[in-house]
């Protein structure tokens, strides 16, 4: 053995923590051999709620998209974005005007379609959330709170 170079078995629990983050990627097993000539196998085939959980803090729909529930997901995503543009010209507009005109205008910027524009995006937002939380089902025999840990095969 190479100076410097322990044994597989020391870096096991390095190779299980990364089992653990490659799930997510194309990749749906490792096998490793360990130095009393064992081979464990890494299986990463399926993904957890918290996946799609985490895809949704991008924006409300891409975890629906993702688990190929394309109506909702597109529904949700084209709602946030017209209250996001909504709320977005609520803001601008009044601004534009006062930095563009040559006229002296007072600044008056309506609060009441900012907020339902706001309060509409934080809905679709939440809505999204909830959505995965509750009509979620993992593959049958996975933990539903533990579903994208990585099993270990021996």
């Amino acid at each position: 053995m190479p100076p410097g170079i322990g044994s597989l078995s020391e870096y096991e629990p390095i190779l299980k923590i990364f089992a653990i983050y490659v799930k997510f990627s194309a990749v749906q097993s490792i096998t490793v051999t360990t130095s009393n000539h064992k081979q464990q196998e890494f299986s990463m085939n399926y993904r957890s709620r918290v996946f799609y959980l985490g895809l949704n803090l991008l924006a409300p729909g891409i975890g629906q998209i993702a688990l190929k529930w394309y109506i909702r997901g597109i529904l949700e995503l084209l709602i946030f974005m017209i209250a996001f543009a909504w709320g977005f010209m609520e803001l601008l507009l009044p601004l534009f005007q006062y930095y563009t005109s040559d006229l002296p205008v007072e600044l008056h910027i309506n609060i009441v379609p900012l907020l339902i524009a706001v309060g509409t995006g934080i809905l679709v937002f939440l809505w999204s959330l909830v959505e995965i939380i509750l009509f979620y089902n993992p593959p049958a025999g996975q933990d539903k709170d533990k579903g994208g840990d990585a099993q270990v095969n021996k």
